[in-house]
């Protein structure tokens, strides 16, 4: 029984994992229904599993029990659970959340507010809150607080992010959420949702990326932009990246690499897809910036790198793989190799897999 109950435990953190979150609630049914087990902890994991599966009545209707059957009307655990709940998108149930949320540790109740405001798409004051849901030296269980703060931050970067005059003093907010999502991977790497937060910290990238195109930042200005001749501007910077452009891509860059030094840390063992996944979109990234920068013998090796996560058994990736190693080649003016990788191409209407997956 016990050994069951701590797998049930251990089962309960693979929130995106349905198979897991299965196998642990029938774990935590059998101590109910076979073993006899009538315990607080195992009531509390039942109606967490079912929280996870998105069956939420029937998550209420356990703690309901709980509350009833043991007393613990005042468990903190069992109340920020309840208010998780009905503080999803699908409840919508916010004034009892806030009710709750009110009778709760100080950064349990942040977290709940928090995600109020996130369903309600009011990402400022959201952000806040997951920021005051955490403490400032990372416990484990901070991972999920983390995470919703980084991808508040995306959401909001657009509002702060200012222009070219004025990006030096707006660029604190992009640093900010960045240096928080690094520094919780550096102190509790092994946090099962890793891999979320990784893509999370991917995100705050490419969004500063996207506008950075968007505040025409991406090239270097000539003085006439600032008199207004936008023709005579874009002749002049088209293939001219800009200094700010290039130290982001470059920090983007050691982000990336340090993930790939110290990938054993940031992947359970039995995470290998979400490993794949992750991967292959950090190494895509890489790549293109190292094209952006001209530095094609790194930009080689990153499509080999990125490659390797690959099946190679796809069509599609396969011709990504040589349409990309031919383009390499052909900036490097290495005619003979661009040459022999357009050939490997051979794409027809009907062996091209874009026009397939249209179909």
């Amino acid at each position: 029984i016990v050994a069951l109950r701590g797998k049930a435990r251990c089962l309960i953190v693979y929130i995106d994992e349905p198979k897991k979150l299965e196998e642990g609630h029938n774990i935590v049914n059998n101590l109910i229904t076979i073993h006899g087990v009538e315990e607080f902890p195992v009531y509390l994991l039942k109606a967490k599993f079912l929280w996870r599966l998105r069956q939420y009545q029937k998550a209420l209707h356990w703690i309901d029990l709980a509350k009833n059957e043991f007393g613990e009307n005042d468990n903190p655990e069992l109340l920020f659970t309840e208010a998780r709940i009905l503080a999803t998108n699908e409840m919508k149930m916010w004034k009892k959340a806030e009710m709750i949320a009110k009778r709760l540790p100080s950064e349990y109740s942040h977290f709940i507010r928090g995600r109020i405001s996130f369903v309600k798409e009011n990402f400022k004051d959201a952000l806040t809150h997951f920021e005051k849901s955490f403490s400032k030296g990372f416990k484990i269980n901070d991972d999920s607080a983390v995470d919703n703060y980084l991808i508040c931050a995306s959401k909001i970067r657009p509002e702060n992010f200012g222009n070219r005059m004025n990006y030096e003093k707006n660029k604190a907010a992009f640093e900010d959420a960045l240096s928080i999502g690094q520094k919780f991977l550096e102190s509790h790497g092994k946090s099962i949702i890793s891999w979320k937060l990784i893509l999370s910290i991917r995100s705050l990238f490419m969004t500063e990326i996207r506008l950075f195109y968007r505040n025409n930042m991406y090239y270097e200005i000539s003085e006439d932009s600032l008199t207004g001749d936008w023709e005579h501007t874009k002749q002049k910077s088209v293939g001219k990246v800009s200094k700010l452009m290039l130290s982001l891509e470059k920090k983007m860059i050691r982000f990336v690499e340090n993930i790939q030094h110290n990938q054993n840390e940031f992947f359970q063992a039995d995470q290998k897809e979400k490993e794949k996944h992750t991967m292959r979109v950090l190494l895509s990234d890489k790549l293109v910036a190292y094209q952006s920068h001209k530095e094609y013998d790194q930009a080689l090796v990153a499509l080999d790198e990125y490659y390797s996560f690959c099946d190679k058994d796809n069509e599609f990736t396969t011709m990504y793989y040589n349409f990309n190693k031919a383009r390499i080649f052909h900036s490097m003016k290495n005619w003979k190799q661009a040459l022999l990788f357009f050939k490997k191409l051979k794409i027809t209407s009907k062996n091209n897999p874009v026009l397939k997956n249209s179909q």
